[in-house]
């Protein structure tokens, strides 16, 4: 009986195990070419229309190429050769075939993302195989149902899906609804005296468009409840966002229908259709902010706990406690309590993001909770597919946050904290090598972008010395500068950090200025640009310190921090 218990719950983690989602991916960008690996799923811009916006420090591109990696060849710090297997024209008309090329690549110059899934359904090996399978069968190219991004997802996951082509449909979608009340507007203004025709086209038109939004959303309902329940390449977080999107926008679109029959029949009024309008915009966005605060970092496996021995000190659990959910990092068990390996009652402390409420701001905490394990519903979040940090570092990770007043319900809560201090994201650090090799490239519009990302600062050991930093000065204006020194305080999080930055308007005079922080309350982010492009970090940090007291001719302090940290192209001979 025992064992067949077991068989079943293994079974099931397998079948969960096994679950690939398509729509909870990132993208992120490659700064060392030993980031890059057989059977990953990269994508790099198109190269029609693209080009350097110099200003902007970015490259301007109009869409997405997509590649499964067979092979990476001659490898250094910023270029390889690599081996794709993609959509491809060979003889550079426009029949495209799936076919598997060699070409050199410079960071320099191509801006490289690696499609990083939270499940995937196959290994690295499988992958290989499942691209070299379409040479010779995938020859019909379809922008719209076969491309070079449906190829890529379809070897990864197992289904044919292109977010791109999913946004430009969603894109057209709200501009016909646009179209239409517009339309519907004019037939309204050319007709100062409406009569029975105009009325019938208008009422005809909504009808139509009630009938539509009613068989999308049912298409759709059944569509990704499918790709859950059946198909498994979806999982339960994206589910619940998915089909909450798909209720909002149909009774968004049945208000917009009565309200626009209710103009047509009742009022000859222009107002009324702007205001359709505008609801109906403000609405959509609404509905994205709210897709925003549900989504969710965790991975979809979950498991329920029976028993108080199968909780370990840095796991991450979600409870129902005392009328309220919370999702908190075990800290610490209390011995006694363990020794019973059956038991279904016990101590746990946990430290967790508290939500504000009337009386308090939310804050870091840490408090015991007395568990009973068949009435508080508590489930283990498994991190099989990441990689963590020990259990004593995800602990003191968590710790080092106690008592902060950061609370945000988009980007920073007990949730986000949790994800945050138990996985490992460190970034690969690429060795800087001569300048020869990692040369800017000296055509300036295929330079690729300099700005990687911004992060927000969470605990004082992600801040160092030649970091560019962005601070709140007062109110919502902020400065930037780079770091030369920091003096460390007492407590963890709060320190004192010398910054070169650009002060002032007009006559703007570069000065190093002396910020006391407290991470608990204050905001902080890093600014990373990409090691191909930048001086060596001792020597922007002296570039900077000999501009103290010079006159900044920059504009904006990013241009003033551009100046010191990015080398100036060198035209190749």
């Amino acid at each position: 009986m025992k064992s067949s218990k077991k068989s079943r719950k293994s079974r099931n983690y397998n079948e969960m195990s096994l679950r690939s989602c398509l729509y909870c991916c990132q993208e992120i960008r490659v700064e060392n070419m030993h980031m890059l690996h057989m059977g990953q799923h990269i994508t790099f811009p198109g190269e029609r229309g693209l080009r350097h916006i110099e200003k902007k420090g970015t490259q301007k591109k109009w869409y997405k190429h997509h590649a499964i990696i067979k092979e990476v060849k001659r490898r250094s710090d910023f270029s390889a050769d690599l081996v794709l297997i993609h959509f491809w024209s060979t003889d550079g008309d426009n029949k495209y075939e799936v076919t598997e090329n060699t070409d050199s690549y410079n960071l320099s110059s191509h801006e490289i993302y690696i499609r990083k899934y939270k499940q995937r359904k196959y290994p690295s090996a499988e992958v290989v195989r499942r691209a070299n399978s379409k040479k010779a069968n995938e020859s019909k190219y379809n922008i719209v149902t076969c491309n070079c991004e449906h190829l890529a997802t379809w070897c990864v996951i197992g289904v044919r899906e292109s977010r791109q082509v999913n946004f430009c449909k969603s894109l057209v979608r709200n501009l016909v609804i646009c179209m239409i009340i517009f339309a519907l507007c004019i037939v309204k203004t050319i007709s100062t005296k409406p009569d029975k025709i105009v009325k019938k086209v208008a009422e005809v038109i909504l009808l139509l468009s009630f009938l539509y939004s009613v068989h999308y959303f049912s298409y759709r309902n059944i569509y990704f409840i499918e790709r859950y329940a059946i198909e498994k390449i979806i999982c339960k977080s994206c589910l619940k966002m998915h089909l909450f999107d798909l209720w909002a926008r149909f009774v968004l679109t049945l208000s917009i229908v009565i309200l626009l029959k209710f103009y047509f029949r009742y009022t000859d009024e222009i107002t009324t259709l702007i205001t359709a309008l505008i609801f109906y915009v403000t609405i959509g966005n609404i509905i994205k902010l709210i897709r925003k605060i549900h989504k969710n970092p965790y991975p979809d496996i979950k498991r329920e706990i029976r028993r108080m021995s199968n909780i370990k000190i840095g796991d991450v659990i979600s409870l129902n406690y005392e009328g309220s959910s919370y999702n908190i990092i075990v800290s610490s068990l209390p011995s006694e309590r363990i020794i019973l390996t059956k038991q279904t009652r016990g101590d746990v402390s946990g430290i967790f993001y508290d939500s504000p409420s009337l009386f308090h701001s939310g804050i870091i905490k840490e408090r015991f909770f007395k568990l009973d394990l068949t009435r508080h519903n508590v489930m283990f979040i498994h991190y099989a597919q990441f990689r963590t940090h020990p259990s004593d570092k995800v602990v003191a990770r968590a710790r080092k946050r106690i008592g902060e007043k950061k609370y945000n319900w988009f980007s920073n809560r007990s949730r986000h904290f949790c994800h945050w201090a138990k996985v490992n994201e460190h970034r690969h650090k690429a060795p800087r090598t001569t300048q020869k090799e990692t040369g800017a490239n000296s055509d300036t519009n295929l330079r690729s972008s300099l700005l990687i990302e911004i992060v927000e600062v969470r605990i004082r050991e992600e801040i160092c010395i030649g970091d560019i930093v962005e601070l709140k000065s007062f109110g919502p204006f902020t400065d930037s500068g780079i770091v030369v020194d920091i003096v460390n305080d007492a407590q963890d999080q709060i320190f004192t950090m010398n910054v070169v930055l650009k002060k002032g308007l007009v006559a703007s005079i570069v000065k190093m200025v002396s910020c006391k922080v407290d991470l608990r309350v204050d905001h902080i982010w890093i600014h990373r640009y990409h090691p191909v492009h930048c001086y060596r970090r001792a020597e922007y940090i002296q570039r900077a310190i000999k501009k103290i007291g010079e006159v900044c001719e920059q504009w904006t302090q990013t241009r003033f921090v551009r100046d010191c940290i990015i080398r100036p192209l060198t035209p190749q001979k």
